[in-house]
């Protein structure tokens, strides 16, 4: 599911959380997702694919949302408020085989 650029907010992904057999989420350069919208993705175990870039509101935080997402096998995490200290939630994550990181702060 492609949802960038949108105006997704955190309200929208609550519908998303019924979506249990999505594979691919692109939320590319949805600004008004928080860490908080994050919890309603916390249910789609089967999801493979996450792009969170240029998702502004996001940090460290939020990856403890991500945890249970145990298919997860890319996530693009680029031009986010998401540090190296943050990683320490992916490790949940063992089926993780990309990870696209880059922070200009």
């Amino acid at each position: 599911m492609d949802l960038n650029p949108s105006d997704i907010s955190n309200k929208h992904l609550k519908f998303l959380s019924n979506l249990t057999n999505l594979q691919k989420l692109n939320l590319e350069s949805c600004y008004q997702i928080t860490n908080e919208g994050l919890k309603n993705l916390s249910g789609l175990t089967n999801l493979q694919h996450l792009n969170l870039s240029r998702c502004g509101n996001i940090s460290n935080h939020g990856l403890n949302y991500l945890i249970n997402l145990i298919n997860l096998q890319h996530l693009y995490i680029k031009r986010t408020r998401i540090t190296v200290d943050g990683f320490q939630y992916l490790t949940h994550l063992t089926n993780l085989q990309k990870l696209d990181f880059i922070n200009f702060d």
